[in-house]
């Protein structure tokens, strides 16, 4: 059999999936866990794992946002010619949700807007980005942490200095 080396993050990965394929790499051996008569909850299984959704349109946003949360959009409105974004649309309550090419598009986004309503409006400007969308929740703390909870999503705040 032609055994393949596989590097060490590689190799760590293998291992938080389960794998046993990491032998003769030059790392120490993991510790072998112990038994005793309280055993821990299982490591849960990839099913399981909860992670942010990958959003195609603002409006699919939208509906799993009011589906999850308290938060209505009401009548909400598309934006036409969005900077930055792939598509855009605002609620009735201020917010507004942007699907992006990537997560680096989002955070960026995210950033400049934040940071110019922080300076220029001063007042907080909560977002929470996923993949590839963002939520630009105004200084509405209850629906940064409602949406963030809800799709997994990360909280990026901003205030005035």
């Amino acid at each position: 059999m032609n055994a393949r080396k596989i590097g060490a993050p590689a190799c760590l990965l293998m291992i938080a999936l389960g794998a046993s394929a990491c032998a003769d790499q030059g790392q120490p051996d993991a510790p072998t866990p112990s038994t005793s008569a309280t055993s821990a909850a299982p490591a849960p299984t990839r099913s399981e794992i909860q992670v942010a959704k990958h959003y195609l349109t603002a409006d699919e946003l939208r509906a799993d946002i009011e589906a999850k949360t308290n938060i209505n959009c009401g009548s909400w409105k598309p934006v036409a010619n969005p900077i930055g974004a792939r598509e855009r649309a605002a609620c009735t309550e201020g917010i507004v949700l942007s699907i992006y090419r990537s997560r680096s598009d989002a955070k960026d986004s995210a950033a400049s807007v934040g940071e110019m309503i922080a300076g220029t409006l001063e007042q907080k400007s909560i977002h929470v980005i996923g993949d590839t969308w963002g939520v630009n929740c105004g200084d509405n703390e209850a629906c940064g942490r409602d949406v963030a909870e809800a799709l997994k999503g990360e909280v990026l705040v901003f205030t005035p200095e």
